[in-house]
């Protein structure tokens, strides 16, 4: 008999589970469903765009922004901010901090900027020492942030970028569902790990590129802008040059220079021989050093760091890279050159994340760009076989190749941006012989 009852209880139990699984699934389905409808209805998603690829952004979202706000969560009510709030974003505030001090070349000075990210941190903090490696030009806008407390200042930055970058994301391919997919991009959760400027660079990277066509004044101030990480602007200059750009390219000059005499008048002469050498220190740091190599994605990285060779080696072989790079963007930027100009920034924004040997995961996020490109010529002039899935791949890619070198030491990263930019040379290739086929 207790064994009819406890067969009857488990057939009951499975029973009743089943039914608030379903019931629980079917709910779920009706709550996306009604949003993903009103979306549509509201103007904001295409009546064509997919369900599925809505119900993926819709979960993907809120979990990033999680993920993210975790750290602060956590903070609330500790002793000093935790290592996960912090992160690289103290160097910026903390530079900052000494420059609304009076004393902006300390930002630069090991010594008194460690210290200063001690004092934020509290006493008894294991953090690590974050250097501030960034122009001037940044350091003007780090002392603006360091007016407001730490966790404020944070959230602005992040959200006030990411933002810009969404916006930008927007311009380039103006489709209703372009920011609701871009923010899906699993990309930036490193970003938002570290607190780091990828998003500020793909906004301006995708400004300019956005921009030059119609509006090539306003191209080059962000253009200009961009030499706050002047390592991933070498190639801006040649495209101008190529391309007949010219307005752009003393736009671009003339903001630099405004920039220099106007943060030179702010701190001083001084402040330039402070960040030279600070720049000196911070490549021979990276040079020697072997840790967290899982981060830093360049073939310099892998060739030196991973596989062990001399240094010189090393350059030698991502010189290689950077030459074949160029070479590509000197034929693709041609004026008048009949491939679309939408490939021609996507090998623009990718190409200029392969010239540095200096580059971090969070850095791809500045790959975006070149992504909302291709889709964008897809879009205009069709999809090409497996036109959609090497996007995705490449899009999700970004995401893990932090967590797939340290499994395999295969540099990941570096791989997606070079299939990234062979994509791009592929699908100019086919735009040329297309359009000889046309017009012979």
């Amino acid at each position: 008999m207790y064994h009819i009852l406890d067969t009857l209880a488990k057939e009951n139990f499975e029973q009743v589970f089943l039914g608030f699984r379903n019931f629980f699934l079917l709910y779920c389905e009706g709550m996306l469903l009604s949003f993903y409808h009103s979306l549509i209805q509201r103007g904001i998603l295409s009546p064509d765009f997919s369900k599925r690829c809505a119900y993926a952004c819709f979960a993907l979202i809120p979990l990033y922004f999680v993920l993210w706000g975790q750290g602060i969560v956590n903070s609330i009510g500790a002793p000093y901010p935790t290592k996960d709030v912090l992160c690289d974003f103290k160097a910026f505030y903390t530079a900052g901090q000494l420059a609304a001090e009076g004393t902006p070349a300390l930002a630069y000075d090991y010594g008194a900027h460690k210290q200063k990210q001690r004092l934020l941190e509290g006493e008894g903090s294991t953090a690590p020492y974050i250097q501030f490696p960034y122009p001037p030009y940044f350091l003007a806008f780090s002392e603006l942030l360091a007016t407001l407390d730490y966790l404020p200042a944070l959230v602005l930055w992040q959200l006030g970028s990411l933002a810009l970058a969404m916006l930008a994301m927007y311009r380039i391919f103006p489709l209703r569902e372009t920011v609701l997919i871009a923010l899906a991009a699993p990309v930036y959760i490193a970003n938002f790990a570290h607190g780091q400027t990828a998003f500020l660079t793909a906004a301006l990277m995708g400004f300019f590129l956005v921009n030059l066509e119609k509006r090539p004044l306003l191209a080059g101030v962000f253009a200009g802008l961009l030499a706050y990480k002047f390592q991933f602007g070498l190639l801006i200059p040649v495209a101008l040059i190529m391309g007949g750009y010219g307005k752009t390219f003393l736009s671009a000059a003339a903001t630099v220079g405004m920039m220099t005499l106007g943060v030179t008048a702010l701190y001083g002469p001084d402040i330039w021989p402070s960040f030279f050498h600070n720049v000196v220190n911070q490549m021979r740091y990276f040079e020697g050093s072997d840790q967290q190599l899982e981060m830093i994605h360049s073939l310099f990285s892998f060739v030196h760091h991973t596989m062990g060779a001399p240094k010189g080696l090393g350059y030698a072989v991502q010189g290689v890279i950077q030459v074949g790079v160029l070479g590509c963007i000197l034929w693709l930027w041609r004026k008048n050159d009949p491939v679309p100009y939408a490939l021609k920034a996507a090998a623009l924004a990718s190409g200029a994340l392969l010239m540095t040997p200096y580059l971090m995961d969070y850095d791809l996020f500045v790959l975006l760009p070149a992504l909302v490109f291709i889709g964008r010529y897809q879009k205009d002039f069709g999809f090409v076989p497996y036109g959609k899935t090497i996007p995705i791949l490449l899009w999700v890619m970004c995401a893990f190749a932090r967590q797939l070198y340290g499994i395999t030491t295969i540099p990941f990263g570096f791989l997606t941006l070079l299939a990234t930019f062979g994509f791009v040379m592929v699908l100019a290739k086919q735009a040329l012989d297309n359009r000889m086929q046309a017009h012979p």
